[in-house]
């Protein structure tokens, strides 16, 4: 379905348009691709580590070379990039309920997709993390 082809591509452009200032005064990427990057890397880490073999844990802010992070530091990251995303990926899918549930072309050209109409939620999110995460 082409509509939720856009509502698709609107937030993977949103995501990539708005990166993460996180705490350490680097921005990182939040693109999908990032974020399961990300797990990848923790999963290998975390497998390693298990299998009691030395590992360094490594991750880049956006546009910058890697660099080695604590798994408190890239646990840290991890969670407020989540946070961030979450009311994005919500939104997502209640457009995705509303295209699948429109009874007509009409109804369905008429359901708007506005990423930036998450960004209260989303900014309220994150501040409610990074207060309660201790």
């Amino acid at each position: 379905m082409v509509k939720q082809e856009q509502n698709k591509k609107a937030l993977a452009d949103w995501l990539a348009a708005h990166p993460l200032a996180w705490t350490d005064g680097k921005v990182y990427s939040m693109t999908e691709q990032d974020q399961t990057e990300m797990a990848i890397n923790l999963a290998q880490y975390q497998l390693v580590a298990t299998a009691g073999q030395h590992t360094v844990l490594e991750w880049h802010g956006q546009k910058q070379q890697y660099r080695t992070f604590e798994i408190e530091q890239y646990t840290e990251l991890s969670l407020a990039i989540a946070a961030y995303v979450y009311p994005y990926r919500r939104y997502q899918e209640q457009v995705k309920a509303a295209i699948y549930t429109a009874q007509s072309k009409e109804a369905l050209d008429a359901i708007e997709i506005n990423c930036s109409s998450v960004g209260a939620s989303a900014s309220r999110t994150c501040h409610h993390w990074r207060e309660n995460k201790g």
